[in-house]
């Protein structure tokens, strides 16, 4: 329910022997006539019904509204229930359950009040009516009236044979729809004057300094005619009165109390009571006896500034801290209020948001804020005082404390990397309280410019090179004092997440299982059809290509020397960052610093697999790219470019020396970046300079390890230098550095002399004990030394012979005792010399080429040449099987001075020719081939005199078991020869094909097996000429013994069938010799 204002009043009928006013009546409110619709009835009946409406009143004033529907009489009720909202404007939330009613005064008493009641909707509900004398006091209820929806015909009536109702009131159970109609007064005649004298119920405010008029109604009753003297007692401390006027003269019935507060007013949360009194004087016609009211009065300060306790301004220097505060207004203050600042410190400006000018209207309480803004220069401590003033009102002040801020950032993200691959490090946000422009960070010895936010309270950085882990520094610009984060950051560089847990360390040998992780399988075995010709059964079968069996035992000898992994390291971590091979194929981690770590370096898998890795600098692609290279620094520059821009790192390899005297070495290249002297620096990832657990904590450390990680490029751009450590080296456009692309190493490479590709030149690996040095070779020869800068130089490495060379030929200088191997390597071919004795002093020179080596010795010892041929051509694939690789191997000894060399001919067969003394020599002559395995021919001793020339031709091309040797003597004189193979291969039988219903079955039996073997049997089954079906099976690994194979055979036709089985037995390693076998049947099929 709204607030209504209770009345106080105080009137008596006094029965005097005077004659009444009026003579009795009966008078109605039907509403058909009265103010505008839809708006409230005040004392628009005042004259014609002696009654009137008060705003302040209990309840709500009638509403006329147009509802002909509802009407009693005409078509225009009162409508007292859902006018809440009209009566109470902003108070919704009282009008939730709000409850409606009326309240009315009289100016003349009745006997009898009655009206007839309805709800516009809703019900049903009761009401009734209540009866009030003129003191206010209730004399008389009505009984309760049971009131529903539609016509207002409940009638409601309430009587007092005192003839004394001054007032009534509508008072109904529930609901806020009700409304009446057909209001009507009984006046009876006789009736004195009297008086009533009203004010608010509500308490009143008093404002300091402020002056409020305070309405008073004297409701003259009854024709009530003469002055009513005022007098007020019981005022607060501070506050004054004026009576307007007094006295109330005549039938006046409106006054005023006019209350002033002083200034200095005390305040006073619970209201004082004053009582207001009216007094006639003993006036009869006035009144038979004063009438009193009381008025509570509330004092309060025009509006307070308030903040919180503690409230103090905390400046940052170049940024922005808002300060709270609220400025709280009386209810009944209405003024303009004007804010202003004194005494703001010195290095802090401040702003009075959202204005320094508070307007009357909206909530009692106002929110502002203080905004202060530091400047560069440290604030000052002071206090400042923030003022409120008001015309009439007096000034209200706030002193408000302003300190400097300390410095504080936080860390938004708490992990970064340094720059890589051109691109700068992660960037970093962090939160503060201010920062300037000029600030800079500091990460352990790294500082790094940064980029402020729009309102300076946070920053941005990226990671700089040589950041380290922990708070990050602030640095102000000027005098103002560092701090820092308050939470650490983790930096990892390049080196930190991407660098082995352990240093380079020594190559051990590479094994076959090495290899094949290095090269793959398809390249490097021989894959053998044993079921051809009659189906297919391909098995890779583990037996080296005689190739590839030569490039191993070099490379092997080759990395050994190298004497370390730098190439290995590498490229390992080139596959690992890129995702090529992962973390998890070792161990549970992600960054290669936490992959396992040994004794003297990795163990198990991931050592195995380094050396794979190592080996790749053997690959025909990786010596081809090389060959290819573009000598100039800036070239190479520009391949390190691209590849970073991509996204990739990549290998960098250096030479140090001149001529075939040089070492080699390898790094990862991670980013290129502007040295200090305008030149420029390749960061790099050097084996040799793991990064240590030290590091992290040890600053000096790091930046140093971190810096000498690094090939400067000179200024000019044709030079570069790099210190490892014990030396440094140098270079220029000379082709001493290589940046290797990630494609120059494809996802399959080669072993070098396995690809058949026109753009695989002729290169040579060789490697020793450091008892030899290359001196020379083929002119326009390019060494390429084992990457590894232990490596002696010019003892092991490549030869990059130059393009369409033919042969290449290199020259071995001995300095010590020891031994040597080479291998040279083409398309589709490869030659080697294995386990050369030497000694100082000894030049021995080696040409191989086109299928044929030829050593010229320095001094008389054994000698084993060796030459392996890829088959190819129109004629060599006349003669040999689709896949065959032909290779030999001759064991001699060498005259000093004497010459031999070794050729196996496109066709297949050998030619060995000595120069020197005569000697003794052994040949092997061995063939695979894809759909046939492998056949080795080893001969008995021979004789070879100087100058003879000794071909070996097979008398079959699928068949070694029978060579023809022919010699030809330095006379001119031949002789010839048939000689059979002293290999002895395995024993195949097969037994004969058994069916039943749509199996059949082979019984196997296998003997003679000594290492490897691959078995392959394939089933026919022809009706006359006409092959119906054929099945083949394989076991990649036989064994000696009896196995069944079992074959699942099509649905047959009734008839006559035969059954053809065929086996092949290919063997392997020194024995390596095919078998086949043969076995028919027939079958009938009813």
């Amino acid at each position: 329910m709204r607030r209504g204002l209770a009345v106080l009043a105080a009137a008596m009928l006094v029965a005097v022997g005077a004659a009444s006013a009026h003579a009795a009546d009966t008078l109605t409110v039907d509403f058909e006539t009265g103010p505008p619709l839809d708006t409230p009835v005040t004392d628009q009946y005042k004259a014609s019904a002696f009654v009137e409406f008060f705003a302040d009143d209990p309840r709500y004033r009638p509403y006329r509204v147009s509802s002909p529907i509802n009407a009693r009489s005409g078509s225009v009720v009162a409508d007292v229930g859902r006018v809440c909202l009209q009566e109470n404007p902003g108070g919704g939330s009282d009008c939730e359950f709000a409850i409606g009613g009326t309240y009315g005064r009289m100016t003349r008493t009745a006997s009898k009040v009655t009206l007839f009641a309805g709800l516009f909707d809703g019900g049903p509900i009761t009401a009734h009516l209540v009866a009030y004398d003129a003191a206010g006091n209730p004399i008389a209820t009505g009984p309760e009236t049971p009131v529903d929806a539609g016509k207002f015909d409940s009638m409601l009536t309430v009587s007092r044979v005192q003839n004394d109702i001054a007032r009534f009131e509508l008072v109904p159970s529930a609901g806020a729809s009700i409304g009446f109609d057909d209001l009507t007064f009984d006046y009876p005649s006789g009736t004195l004057p009297a008086m009533s004298l009203s004010g608010p119920a509500n308490p009143v405010t008093v404002l300091q300094g402020k002056t409020l008029d305070v309405p008073v109604n004297l409701t003259r009753i009854n024709g009530s005619n003469g002055n009513a003297d005022l007098s007020i007692t019981g005022l607060p401390p501070g506050v004054t009165a004026q009576l307007v006027p007094d006295p109330i003269p005549g039938t006046v019935d409106d006054a005023i109390v006019r209350l002033t507060g002083a200034p200095n007013a005390p305040g006073l949360e619970q209201p004082a009571t004053a009582t207001l009194k009216a007094d006639p004087k003993g006036n009869a016609a006035v009144a038979p006896a004063a009438r009193s009211i009381q008025i509570l009065i509330r004092v309060a300060s025009n509006y307070e500034l308030r903040a919180e306790p503690g409230a103090t301004g905390v400046v940052p220097t170049c940024a922005t801290f808002d300060l709270p505060f609220s400025l709280a207004r009386d209810r009944t203050f209405t003024g303009t209020v004007t804010l202003t600042l004194d005494g703001v410190p010195a290095g802090v400006s401040a702003e009075i948001l959202p204005g320094t000018t508070i307007a009357p209207g909206g909530g009692f309480t106002v929110g502002g804020t203080i905004r202060l803004t530091g400047s560069p220069t440290r604030a000052a401590a002071g206090t400042m005082t923030l003022k409120a003033t008001s015309p009439g009102a007096p000034e209200r002040t706030l002193a408000l404390p302003v300190v400097p801020a300390t410095g504080t950032a936080t860390l938004d993200r708490t992990f970064g990397l340094t720059p890589r691959r051109l691109q700068p490090g992660t960037p970093i946000h962090l939160s503060g309280n201010g920062f300037c422009p000029g600030t800079r960070v500091q990460l352990g010895n790294a500082v790094a410019d940064v980029t402020l936010d729009t309102n300076n309270l946070g920053l941005t950085f990226n990671v700089p090179r040589l950041a380290a882990d922990g708070p990050v520094r602030i640095l102000p610009p000027g005098t103002q004092p560092a701090f820092t984060t308050t939470n650490p950051i983790d930096v990892e560089s390049f080196r930190s997440r991407n660098s082995f847990p352990f240093a380079n360390y020594g190559f051990g040998h590479l094994s076959i299982t090495e290899l094949t992780d290095a090269f793959g399988a398809d390249d490097l075995f021989i894959k053998v059809n044993p079921c051809w010709p009659w189906g297919s059964c391909t098995i890779v079968t583990g037996i080296l290509n005689p190739i590839a069996a030569l490039s191993w035992g070099v490379l092997d000898i080759m990395l050994h020397e190298s004497g370390g992994h730098c190439f290995g390291f590498s490229h390992a971590v080139q596959e690992l960052t890129t995702g090529k091979e992962r973390y998890t194929r070792f161990a549970s981690v992600s960054a290669a610093i936490d992959l396992p770590n040994g004794p003297s370096g990795p163990s198990g898998s991931l050592g195995d697999w380094l050396d794979a890795q190592h080996a790749l600098q053997g690959s025909g692609q990786f010596l081809t790219a090389w060959g290819a290279r573009d000598d100039t620094v800036a070239g190479q520059l520009d391949r390190l470019r691209g590849e970073l821009a991509a996204n990739r790192d990549a290998i960098v390899s250096l030479s140090h020396g001149s001529g075939f005297d040089q070492a080699g070495h390898a790094m990862l290249a991670y980013d290129l970046v502007p040295a200090a002297d305008g030149g420029q620096d390749i960061l790099v990832y050097d084996s040799n300079r793991p990064f240590l657990a030290d590091e992290r904590t040890q600053l000096g450390t790091y930046a140093a390890r971190e810096n000498a990680s690094a090939i400067h490029i000179n200024p000019d751009g044709h030079g570069w230098s790099f210190n490892l450590g014990s030396e440094t080296w140098t270079g220029g456009d000379d082709g001493k550095m290589f940046i290797a692309k990630t494609s120059d190493i494809p996802d399959n490479p080669s072993l070098a002399g396995i690809s058949d590709a026109a753009d695989v030149g002729l290169h040579a690996l060789f490697g020793s004990d450091g008892s030899v040095k290359t001196t020379d070779a083929t002119k326009g020869t390019e060494l390429l030394p084992a990457l590894d800068p232990n490596a002696p130089p010019g003892a092991a490495g490549a030869l990059i012979a130059p393009n369409g060379a033919r042969t290449l030929s290199q020259t071995f200088q001995g300095s010590g005792s020891g031994t040597y191997s080479q291998v040279v390597t083409g398309p589709g071919f490869a030659s080697s010399i294995d386990g050369v004795r030497t000694g100082a002093g000894v030049k021995d020179e080696v040409s191989s080429g086109n299928g044929k080596v030829t050593f010229d010795s320095g001094q008389s010892r054994t000698l084993e040449l060796s030459v392996a041929r890829a088959g190819g051509g129109a004629a060599a694939r006349a003669a040999a099987l689709p896949g065959t690789v032909r290779a030999a191997t001759v064991r001699t000894t060498a005259a000093k001075g004497g010459s031999d060399a070794v050729e196996v001919a496109r066709g297949g067969g050998l030619e060995y020719r000595h120069e020197g003394a005569a000697t003794s020599y052994t040949f092997t002559l061995t063939s695979a081939q894809l759909d046939g395995g492998a056949t080795t021919f080893t001969s008995p001793r021979l004789r070879a005199a100087d100058g003879d020339r000794v071909t070996v031709k097979p008398l079959r091309t699928s068949d070694l078991s029978r060579v023809r040797v022919t010699v030809r003597r330095k006379s001119g004189r031949r002789t010839s020869a048939v000689l059979r193979s002293r290999v002895t291969g395995p024993r195949l039988t097969l037994g004969a094909a058994k069916v039943r219903g749509r199996t059949a079955t082979v019984r196997v039996r296998v003997r003679g097996v000594r290492d490897q073997a691959v078995l392959g049997v394939a089933l026919r089954v022809r009706r006359g000429a006409k092959l119906v079906a054929t099945r083949t099976r394989s076991v990649a690994r036989a064994a000696n013994g009896t196995q069944t194979l079992t074959f699942r055979l099509p649905k047959l036709a009734k008839g006559r069938y035969r059954l053809l089985v065929d086996g092949r037995l290919v063997g392997a390693g020194a024995r390596a010799t095919a078998t086949t076998a043969r076995k028919a049947s027939s079958l009938r099929v009813r």
